[in-house]
């Protein structure tokens, strides 16, 4: 297997597609932006169906929980309609906060030149402009054919969109001949090479999923130019190829995964790998055919062995073999963004999973540009304790005040028995990680006050706290590994041309789910424990960090192998 060493970036943007129902149209998609977001109602069921009726589109966010979102209509006017009902505004957000990327500057230069002003570092496109001279061209990218366009900015891996300049023209004062050059910013793992193509009409076909940015650069005789940038998404959705008898399980050297060590987990798994747990991790999906990952999935045997195109297990999801994706509202959760990927690597894969013997359910909460909503994430953590998980892993959220239909889903989640993990949160624009004691300072849903929520810091190649992740000793409760520049954290890579079967990356998003991992190792140990047992167990083990003493609840460095020791008293 081959060990690519990248950085997975978060950007948003994806589709809707709409199912009449009566008036109100039923919305099958998640928002794609804040501009898409309705209001979430949740109370008893006359109530909600009295709110949709009068609503213009609505999405079943939990039919068994009578929890929708509908759209237009106002706060106040849901309030009127179900007094009793609980209602509160959606919110859609990006990532906690901006990883590195490696082609960020040149994107950064092209906004720069859409607003006028000069890039420090012309990016190929732009290499001949004059960026002083004014009036500019305009630049307009279209469409030639069907793939893309309107509110479809969603296309499937193998389709290939055909771009045309539009309403691109020359400034009316300075008619005259244009050059148009195009470029294309694609994810990480894509090989499409970053080159400049000439001409009115540009094509290619996507070679993996993600998040893709075409530029359009226009010239005019004076060399004055303007830029105009278009995002769209791919997906995929291959069929499930269940891990069988007799299906070699790969193996890499251990000296990649440094953070199995620093927990002490390889020690750990004499007495404990997970067994019996089951692990949801609420993401951009999963690559679930990844030969090191398949071994480790949560299967719904009565829905992978049932009639397909029923409902066999009752639970209000068809074929739900394998999780569920909230964004696209289909049974297949696969990760067109990569985070999820990683990150549930990081829980149970039988390489670098913490808990190498647990199982993985994948919850599709966020889209292929990294982007979710908080309606949505509800959805998620309802399913994943109705379908039975033992422990969330949440490496997810936004800087904003709390949201209470969010801590309604938590609080379900703890009635059920679900230990909540979350990312802390990976610091403001610039990568500096944020002090949460400070007022105004909240990152949900790390901070609802739920009791077995338990929030996770991150620790870089000193132990000391890495400088994007953000810290409060009253707001965090624990520290793991979460990769810096000096040693970054390797786990799984989604689908890709490039034969990469790891990659790297770093934020609290990956020292959450190595804490959800050893969560599973202490309840494999422990079972009888509670949501808040456990939480308290995880908080009191580990090697004090003088470095982090006052800003993470427990001061210590977790360790797994503590987490698992029958001398370790349970409080």
């Amino acid at each position: 297997m081959n060990i690519h060493k990248s950085i997975l970036v978060m950007v948003s943007v994806a589709s809707l597609a709409l199912v009449g129902c009566g008036r109100s149209q039923q919305i099958q998609q998640a928002p794609t932006s804040q501009d898409e977001v309705g209001i979430i109602v949740s109370g008893q069921a006359g109530e909600t169906q009295a709110v949709i009726e009068q609503s213009s589109e609505f999405r079943v966010i939990s039919e068994k929980h009578h929890i929708y979102e509908v759209k237009g209509l106002s706060l106040a006017e849901v309030q009127k309609i179900a007094p009793n009902a609980k209602a509160e505004a959606n919110r859609y957000y990006k990532e906690m906060a901006p990883r590195a990327n490696p082609q960020q500057n040149k994107i950064e230069a092209y906004r720069l030149a859409m607003d006028g002003n000069v890039p420090s570092d012309l990016p190929p496109a732009l290499q001949g402009c004059d960026m002083q001279v004014q009036p500019t061209p305009a630049a307009d990218i279209g469409l030639s054919n069907n793939v893309l366009g309107g509110s479809k900015v969603t296309m499937e891996l193998g389709e290939t969109p055909i771009f045309n300049t539009g309403a691109s023209a020359p400034h009316p004062d300075f008619p005259g001949t244009l050059e148009f050059r195009w470029d294309v910013i694609a994810p990480g793992l894509s090989s499409i090479p970053s080159e400049v193509r000439l001409g009115k009409e540009f094509s290619f076909t996507p070679d993996a999923v993600g998040s893709y940015q075409i530029v359009l650069v226009v010239k005019d005789e004076r060399n004055a130019c303007a830029a105009q940038v278009g995002r769209f998404l791919v997906t995929a959705n291959p069929k499930i190829e269940y891990a069988q008898v007799g299906d070699p399980m790969p193996t890499v050297d251990l000296k990649h995964f440094t953070h199995l060590k620093k927990v002490e987990a390889i020690d750990a798994w004499n007495t404990a790998t997970g067994k019996g747990v089951v692990v949801a991790v609420l993401d951009t999906g999963l690559h679930y055919n990844h030969p090191a990952i398949k071994f480790n999935l949560a299967v719904n045997e009565s829905e992978k062995n049932g009639t397909q195109g029923q409902d066999d297990d009752g639970n209000e999801f068809v074929d739900d073999a394998l999780g569920w994706d909230f964004v696209n509202s289909d049974n297949l959760p696969f990760d067109d963004e990569g985070h999820g990927s990683h990150v549930s690597g990081l829980v149970a894969s039988h390489i670098m999973g913490a808990a190498k013997g647990a199982k993985v359910l994948p919850v599709k909460v966020m889209n292929a540009g990294g982007g979710g909503d908080v309606a949505t994430v509800i959805a998620g953590i309802y399913y994943a304790a109705d379908r039975g998980v033992n422990i969330i892993n949440a490496s997810l959220g936004a800087m904003s005040t709390s949201f209470s239909t969010m801590k309604d889903a938590i609080d379900y989640a703890n009635s059920k028995g679900v230990l909540f993990v979350a990312a802390a949160g990976n610091g403001d624009a610039n990568g500096n990680g944020i002090d949460l004691s400070a007022p105004g300072m909240d990152v949900y849903p790390a901070e609802i006050d739920s009791v077995n929520i338990l929030s996770v810091a991150a620790l870089g190649a000193d132990n000391g706290l890495t400088s994007y992740s953000n810290f409060g000793e009253d707001q965090v409760d624990v520290a793991a590994p979460g990769g810096d520049a000096q040693e970054p954290i390797f786990s799984l890579a989604t689908m890709n041309t490039k034969d990469a079967a790891f990659v790297a990356s770093g934020g609290t998003s990956m020292a959450s789910p190595i804490v959800a991992g050893i969560a599973a190792l202490a309840l494999e140990v422990h079972p009888q424990l509670k949501p808040v047992e456990l939480r308290n167990l995880l908080m009191g083990v580990g090697t004090e960090v003088e470095a982090i003493a006052g800003k993470v609840g427990s001061g210590k460095i977790i360790s797994a192998l503590q987490a698992v020791s029958p001398a370790t008293p349970l409080q």
